[in-house]
């Protein structure tokens, strides 16, 4: 049911439409002085995008029992959702596909569902 994802659709479109902006409307900062800050950024929002599919997939099942597991559907959704925006990007001025990025957007994935386990670990509601 779509109101239980309402939160990860607005999510993923701001994520959708900041990605495939031209590459010149990017500001090019370094986070610690060696780190692009790009590489955060694509950190943080596939960690909140995996966290709020997680909470959506949740709250919609309740307590009952799916017949998937929803921690790996996330996962998998959303890293097909990055590899599909990474490879779009090969046709927006400026921007291209790189394996650095795939690398953070997993990072942040796993991040997600860990940030999840503990939310959830200490409030299971």
């Amino acid at each position: 049911m779509i109101k239980y994802h309402i939160f990860s659709i607005i999510w993923a479109l701001f994520i959708f439409f900041t990605a495939l902006l031209p590459g010149s409307t990017l500001p090019d900062f370094l986070f610690f002085g060696f780190l692009p800050i790009d590489k955060l950024v694509h950190f943080v929002e596939y960690a909140a995008l995996t966290f709020l599919l997680i909470i959506g997939f949740k709250k919609q099942f309740g307590n009952r029992r799916p017949r998937f597991n929803l921690y790996r559907l996330s996962v998998l959704l959303v890293f097909g959702f990055s590899f599909l925006l990474e490879s779009g990007q090969l046709m927006v001025p400026g921007r291209n596909f790189e394996i650095w990025d795939i690398v953070a957007n997993m990072a942040g994935i796993f991040f997600g569902r860990i940030f999840f386990y503990f939310v959830y670990s200490f409030n299971p509601r």
